[in-house]
């Protein structure tokens, strides 16, 4: 009888065995196929969207009821950290100019209005081969501020750094606004 019991005993603990590794290999195909499903989707959707607004040096980007964005102008200099690790092969301000139109940070983090279009949390830059550049450490005499409704921050300054010499740069601007929409621009940028 004994054996019998055990026989019996063999044949459904595989058989657990076995429906335990369906049930994970059904989880992950799940998981596989929704990841790639939803990376579809996002896809579509982006296909969907209206393509982003081009601007150049001296046009201003208006989101309404929130803010102004201008950048005046870029310009290289010769001037270079000798402190930096980074040997960059042309060095550029950007000067810009923000104004708040009614902007409020729904997390209540920012007093007002802030452009970094420096460090990469604002905006991403490139140079004429597609190169991302970099924050350079170099003097600033004009910082952006956080700029309450009504007020603007005039001449703030960027330097960013870039590996490969370029007449042109392109900077893509991605900013949420006050009711947590993202916004997106992309200045086409002369070096001067």
């Amino acid at each position: 009888m004994a054996n019998n019991e055990e026989k019996n005993k063999k044949p459904i603990y595989k058989e657990i065995w076995f429906w335990i590794l369906i049930i994970i290999a059904v989880i992950v195909v799940i998981v596989v196929a929704g990841g790639n499903g939803n990376t579809n989707i996002s896809t579509s959707t982006n296909n969907t969207e209206e393509s982003i607004q081009e601007l150049k040096v001296g046009e201003t980007w208006t989101v309404d009821g929130q803010w102004k964005l201008t950048i005046n102008s870029v310009k290289n200099t010769v001037e270079r950290n000798q402190f930096s690790e980074k040997s960059p092969a042309q060095v550029v301000y950007i000067s810009y100019t923000y104004e708040n139109l009614g902007y409020k940070d729904s997390n209540g983090l920012m007093n007002g209005l802030y452009f970094d279009l420096e460090s990469g949390a604002d905006a991403l830059t490139m140079d004429e081969t597609g190169e991302m550049a970099y924050s350079y450490p170099n003097e600033i005499t004009t910082y952006p501020q956080e700029t309450p409704v009504g007020a603007k921050c005039v001449n703030a300054q960027a330097c960013i750094g870039l590996n490969n010499e370029s007449k042109t740069i392109t900077m893509g601007i991605s900013k949420y606004d006050g009711n947590g929409k993202q916004q997106k621009i992309k200045y086409i940028l002369n070096v001067d």
